[in-house]
């Protein structure tokens, strides 16, 4: 997250240089006053410096060199900063102060790289290169024609204005592109109805390139909006949030999102609605978007992605969840310092407290929050719900104690690389947690004692979860992974 944010500095950064820069080339024409003018030249070299670095910066890091020093981009980098070091080079007599002025202004097209909007009309204009060189081609042949016919009609009432075939060629220029400058124009009727005519003729002309290039930005567009299919029904998804909360985010990881999201999913649930599943991998992936920190695509579509923990009733929380916690974990350093801060802060807000009288063990949020009581699964399914909501890795982890009656469950985070434990609502430290102590005991050799860490998908073992709050005790068709170990060694 750290490196996004600073790669986000050094972007808005250039472009910030970039834009001052060329304010600087039109001040620069200006009578300005001494200071002026030596701010002017300071920022230049500053300037100039900066997008050396970047130019030189670019060019070691590319795979082929030769091949990035000769690209359109690469060029223009190292036009922007030639008028800085030429003067240092050749003789003042040999530079047009002009000329260099020009060439600074080149720089705006550095902005290239760093705006989506003005790289999609590069792309949409190379796609339609050969449309539009047609269309120029017949603008060009219709001024000609033009030029021609108004000769002919005018050479005899304008001889001095129109001497030849070619001495219409500026009206027609104005008259087709619809500026009409007025200092040519017909005098006779023919010539008026001719005008008439081919001005009508240049509204279209003109329209032509135009509208092939909007026709290109839609298709651009529509591609990105490219219908994804539910894998389960085949019905066609609608992709709204989409192009509203994740212009970044590729049709296919969505579709692989739908796709795993279903296919692991319980015979229970299905079959699922699309908008439902739609919306929840949307969201999911701009948690994982604006998340603390980046994790791998395996820990985001088994901790993040799933809308549900366990066998807990089915809620729709992600929408909510994101929205009331996500100012809470603002600051963070780390995912497991935001989600302690959550495990402080969420049950006073949404009311929510341990409590044995609860109605059932794997009560979904909605439920948990309108009786305002849960069980430590409850509590833990709350928690987990929230911090995949800001795109935290969380899981579900419980086991039957060995050493004394009873069970429980707790949380674990992904951070920084490694799953952490997580107190799940208790008052105590997280560095003092009461059942680390109970669960370094577990009979390792009694599948029923084992400590098992709930997941979406299958484990390679094919390992399930044992559900510790159902009498008589029994194994869930819930997939999981055998964490006793870690436990036995002193999980933190």
């Amino acid at each position: 997250m750290q490196r996004k944010n600073l790669l986000a500095f050094v972007d808005w950064f250039i472009t910030a240089l970039i834009i001052v820069s060329v304010v600087c080339v039109f001040a620069a024409t200006f009578a300005l006053p001494a200071g002026g003018r030596r701010f002017i030249a300071g920022f230049e070299m500053f300037a100039s410096i900066v997008f050396t670095i970047e130019y030189l910066i670019r060019l070691v890091r590319a795979e082929h060199k030769l091949r990035y020093a000769f690209s359109f981009m690469a060029i223009v980098d190292l036009v922007a900063v030639l008028p800085f070091y030429l003067p240092m080079i050749l003789p003042s007599s040999m530079l047009g102060v002009r000329a260099l002025r020009l060439v600074r202004l080149l720089r705006i097209l550095k902005l290239n790289r760093y705006f989506d909007a003005m790289a999609a009309i590069g792309e949409v204009i190379h796609d339609k290169r050969r449309e539009l060189l047609g269309s120029m081609f017949f603008v060009s042949l219709l001024m000609l024609i033009s030029s021609l016919l108004m000769y002919s009609a005018e050479h005899d009432a304008q001889p001095e204005v129109f001497r030849n075939a070619f001495s219409g060629l500026w009206w027609a220029v104005a008259t087709i592109t619809t500026v009409g400058y007025g200092d040519i124009y017909p005098v006779t009727v023919a010539g008026k109805l001719l005008g008439t005519l081919i001005a009508l003729s240049g509204v279209a002309a003109v329209a032509i390139p135009t509208g092939i290039v909007s026709s290109g930005m839609m298709e651009r567009f529509e591609s990105r909006r490219k219908p994804v299919k539910c894998p389960h029904c085949g019905k066609e998804l609608m992709l709204l949030f989409l192009c509203v909360f994740l212009p970044l985010a590729s049709v296919a990881d969505l579709t692989r999102d739908i796709d795993f999201l279903l296919k692991y999913a319980p015979p229970q649930d299905l079959p699922i609605p699309g908008e439902y599943a739609t919306n929840n991998c949307v969201l999911a992936a701009l948690a994982r978007e604006t998340a603390i920190e980046t994790y791998p695509d395996e820990i985001y579509l088994d901790y993040v992605l799933p809308y549900a923990v366990i066998r807990e009733g089915r809620d729709d929380w992600r929408s909510e969840f994101r929205e009331r916690f996500l100012p809470l974990v603002a600051g963070s350093t780390n995912a497991y310092e935001a989600a302690v801060t959550l495990d402080r802060k969420i049950w006073d807000l949404i009311d929510v407290h341990y409590n044995v009288k609860r109605d059932k063990a794997r009560q979904s949020p909605r439920h948990s929050m309108r009786i305002g009581m849960a069980s430590c699964t409850g509590i833990s399914i709350i928690l987990i719900d929230a911090c995949r909501a800001v795109g935290i890795p969380a899981r579900l982890v419980g086991c039957n104690w060995t050493t004394i009656p009873g069970n429980h469950s707790w949380v674990e985070v992904w951070s920084e690389g490694r799953w952490r434990v997580l107190a799940s609502g208790e008052k105590e430290r997280e560095d003092d947690i009461w059942f680390l102590e109970y669960a370094a005991q577990a009979d390792a050799s009694r599948p029923d004692k084992r400590i098992y860490a709930c997941r979406w998908s299958p484990s390679p073992e094919g390992t399930l979860f044992w559900q510790t709050w159902e009498f008589p005790q029994k194994v869930s068709d819930v997939p999981a992974d055998d964490v006793t170990e870690n436990y036995k060694r002193g999980a933190k």
